[in-house]
């Protein structure tokens, strides 16, 4: 019987780029977070990040081959790794919120994999908000990792961001997990 305490994860890749169908502006830049649930404790790598502020330039969207790179463990899958994204754009006079994406890291993933999550941009429900041009910005966007709170919001589909993630485990075989054939 193996007395193993946790399981890791090693999660590396990159926010590839970012498409939408018309143009927002010149500088597009977009913040990460990596959000888990309470078993899990990250031990390697940056819990949040920012991109640079770049422009579109073709028909297929924003460039950012922003890395992303972490380790962490936990004793359960449960409150498994998520990536929430918020997509910005500014203009001379401030800055305004594109959207939010999220996504799952991938269970096993031997090889690279690429995950397009769409762009989700909140509505106001009242049209006298509207009239300022500006998308709404959540207090805590985190309430759309757990899916059962965000019943009540209006949003658009707008967009999607590519993700390009790797993922290997460690140590999930001492726990019974099987994913596949990458467990060590």
């Amino acid at each position: 019987m193996n007395s193993a305490k946790s399981f890791h994860i090693y999660v590396n890749g990159q926010i590839d780029l970012i498409s939408f169908p018309i143009s927002y502006g010149n500088k597009i830049f977009l913040k990460y977070e990596i959000i888990y649930g309470p078993e899990w404790k990250l031990l390697s790598g940056e819990e949040q990040g920012i991109s640079q502020t770049t422009t579109k330039t073709n028909n297929k969207g924003v460039v950012l081959n922003l890395p992303i790179d972490f380790i962490a463990k936990s004793t359960t899958p449960y409150g498994w790794p998520q990536i929430l994204c918020k997509v910005y754009c500014k203009n001379w006079f401030y800055t305004n919120l594109i959207g939010y994406s999220r996504v799952h890291v991938p269970i096993f993933s031997s090889a690279v994999k690429t995950i397009n999550a769409p762009i989700l941009q909140p509505k106001f429900s009242n049209f006298w908000n509207n009239l300022n041009w500006r998308t709404p910005e959540m207090k805590y966007p985190e309430i759309l990792i757990e899916g059962t709170q965000n019943k009540g919001f209006l949003m658009d589909s707008y967009g999607e961001v590519v993700f390009q993630l790797q993922t290997s485990t460690r140590g999930s075989s001492a726990f019974e997990y099987c994913w596949k054939d990458n467990r060590v």
